[in-house]
């Protein structure tokens, strides 16, 4: 007696793998999406926080945001302290800026609260989106 499959049957199998690798690769990339905008948002948050802690510690700091770019520069009375690129996998992500911005300056006084006024940014790969809210004395919000 011969054991083995027939033709068909790896046929079969071969069909219902494919479907169902099909049906796998769309939420697999919305994972991926999922992943790779929370990197970026949280990235950002924390040039935030790090130029909040920098306005305490040298008496005011600048965060200057241009998502073009990827650029995230934090500056004390003119002098660039740090200047941020955002990883390669937030990189791929799309910023959006409230409207008619192309970049946005936040300003933090000597006790680290924010004088300027409140923004929303986004962002945005494939399918999915996720923003962040950076309130006028410069808290950080995630909806």
């Amino acid at each position: 007696m011969l054991h083995g499959h027939t033709l068909i049957e790896l046929a079969l199998t071969l069909a219902l793998l494919t479907i169902l690798v099909g049906v796998a690769v769309r939420p697999l990339s919305d994972l991926r999406d999922l992943a790779a905008v929370l990197s970026a948002r949280e990235q950002l948050i924390g040039v935030i926080t790090e130029a909040r802690a920098t306005a305490v510690a040298r008496g005011g700091a600048r965060l200057d945001i241009v998502p073009d770019s990827g650029a995230v520069r934090i500056s004390n009375r003119g002098s660039t302290v740090r200047v941020y690129f955002l990883g390669e996998f937030a990189r791929r992500v799309a910023w959006e800026l409230p409207p008619a911005r192309a970049r946005l300056r936040l300003t933090f006084d000597p006790v680290g609260i924010g004088r300027f006024a409140s923004a929303t940014i986004r962002f945005r790969r494939g399918r999915v989106t996720r923003s962040v809210v950076v309130s006028t004395y410069g808290r950080v919000r995630r909806p």
